[in-house]
């Protein structure tokens, strides 16, 4: 992947990467085979740091020769923890009649710390499934199969979740209202023994309210409630997602905020396609906030554009950029950090 990134240099404003964060960046790319380039990847870039790093995201699929490629080196070389995680999940997506696959496919999603976190190159990378096969909505009779999700990541890198941990994890699960999903289940083992999940699909400050009280959520309900209606009373909001940490044995206190301002479906052949302009209200929002540095949100508004056609020794491309979703994060009952996940897409023409 390092070979192909070198290529994207030039679209990248030095405003979100610097060129000594690109060579961190770089350095990450180096372990992933350039057939990851296939799947869509890109960057977390913090809209209120002033300081140009980012964070690097890529996505994998099973029985790909991506996926060979990893199997084979934690074949290699059982000190690779990163492939040997890879590796059993992996195999467990690709077992005869697997469950797991029957809930989130074959794709999973890595997020690597190389840039807000500073952790390194070398760190363990966040891992991230989906459940988008089957999708988990509500609060009804699947709490076996979040479960399932959960433990194939945790027992990917060798942890096993806590009675504690599961119980929190059920609560949660039980308070989603009708009508929200879960969106994404993931793991940051170079951050916590934490289960990350992303629930999508809240429709008013209520539900949301009501969701936090009745999963014993910490922190307080109220300010979400006025950072929710500040900017409704800016942009209009389709609808709200939440990400929330289940620890050891609680939730933890810190809680993140995606205002869904673009529907997106994942089977929906234009679910990679922005247009010039659909981010704006959101970015002309955000620019009230005193924490968002001005020009980061000026050289966001300049990453979508439309689709632009590149040659390589395979044949034509189109290369397609946009804005997957910005999350705001609530700690200590204020608004904290605002994060802006920017994608990049090669599409065969």
């Amino acid at each position: 992947m390092k070979d192909l990134l070198e290529h994207f240099r030039g679209l990248i404003s030095s405003v979100f990467i610097d060129d000594s964060a690109w060579l961190n960046i770089l350095e990450c790319a180096h372990s992933l085979p350039i057939t990851v380039g296939a799947q869509p990847f890109g960057f977390e870039f913090p809209l209120h740091a002033r300081t140009p790093n980012a964070d690097f995201g890529a996505t994998l699929e099973s029985e790909t020769s991506a996926a060979e490629i990893i199997q084979r080196r934690a074949k290699n070389n059982r000190n690779d923890e990163v492939a040997n995680a890879l590796s059993r999940l992996f195999k467990k997506m690709d077992t005869n009649k697997s469950q797991l696959r029957d809930i989130v496919g074959h794709k999973l999603m890595l997020e690597f710390d190389i840039g807000t976190k500073r952790m390194g190159a070398g760190s363990f990378p966040g891992m991230f499934l989906r459940p988008d096969q089957h999708p988990i909505v509500g609060s009804g009779d699947r709490f076996d199969d979040v479960r399932m999700v959960a433990e194939s990541l945790t027992n990917a890198v060798g942890w096993q979740i806590s009675r504690p941990q599961l119980e929190t994890l059920r609560n949660v699960y039980i308070s989603q209202p009708d009508g929200v999903r879960m969106d994404s289940i993931g793991i940051f083992p170079a951050r916590s023994q934490a289960i990350r999940l992303s629930i999508m699909g809240f429709e008013s400050c209520e539900a949301i309210c009501k969701f936090l009280k009745n999963s014993a959520w910490p922190g307080c309900s109220s300010s979400i409630e006025s950072i929710v209606t500040r900017f409704r009373e800016r942009m209009q909001i389709s609808k709200v997602g939440l990400s929330i940490d289940v620890e050891e044995n609680n939730l933890g206190p810190t809680l993140g905020l995606t205002f869904i301002v673009k529907q997106r479906y994942t089977n929906h052949p234009r679910y990679w396609f922005d247009g010039p302009g659909d981010w704006d209200p959101f970015l002309n929002a955000l620019r009230q906030e005193e924490l968002i540095v001005p020009e980061k949100i000026q050289a966001l508004g300049d990453w979508v554009v439309k689709p632009s056609s590149l040659f390589g020794r395979s044949g034509r491309f189109f290369l397609l950029r946009g804005i997957h979703h910005i999350k705001l994060v609530v700690r200590d009952g204020k608004l904290d950090e605002a994060k802006a996940y920017v994608f990049l897409v090669l599409s065969a023409a």
